[in-house]
């Protein structure tokens, strides 16, 4: 994974990560558990993007790590919130505004484009195009 739950205690306080993770009949701690099943989602969506550029899970050592963990905490907290609906209130605003430029920046550097297509999605094979149909009317068989 790549961030930890203190990284996201430290962008947002542990009473309100509580009050997102929480349960009603929560008699504990239990949200922690949720805290970190969001974690998890949010490092298997930047996986998802990153996969066709780089190995996966990337190591420290990438250039690129320190913004992945930014992300990774963004899309934690991003999954955390979203569990009960996002209002107009505006921490939440920027924690959907922080999800959505983490994407923006995922697609940029996995090379993404907007037609949803990917400069690396051949994984390196050749891509073949097919011709074009020779019968395009079947009627009369």
């Amino acid at each position: 994974m790549y961030c930890q739950i203190n990284d996201l205690f430290n962008q947002m306080d542990s009473e309100s990560l509580k009050r997102y993770a929480g349960e009603a009949e929560d008699t504990g701690d239990e949200y922690i558990g949720r805290v970190e099943s969001a974690i998890s989602k949010a490092s298997a969506e930047i996986d998802g993007y990153l996969l066709v550029k780089y190995a996966v899970p990337l190591s420290v050592s990438e250039k690129i790590y320190p913004m992945v963990v930014k992300i990774a905490v963004d899309f934690a907290l991003f999954n955390v919130v979203s569990r009960r609906g996002f209002g107009k209130e505006a921490n939440e605003q920027i924690i959907f505004e922080r999800y959505k430029n983490g994407i923006e920046y995922l697609k940029k550097i996995s090379g993404f484009s907007e037609q949803g297509k990917n400069s690396a999605s051949s994984g390196g094979l050749p891509l073949i195009k097919s011709p074009e149909k020779m019968f395009n009317d079947w009627r009369g068989f």
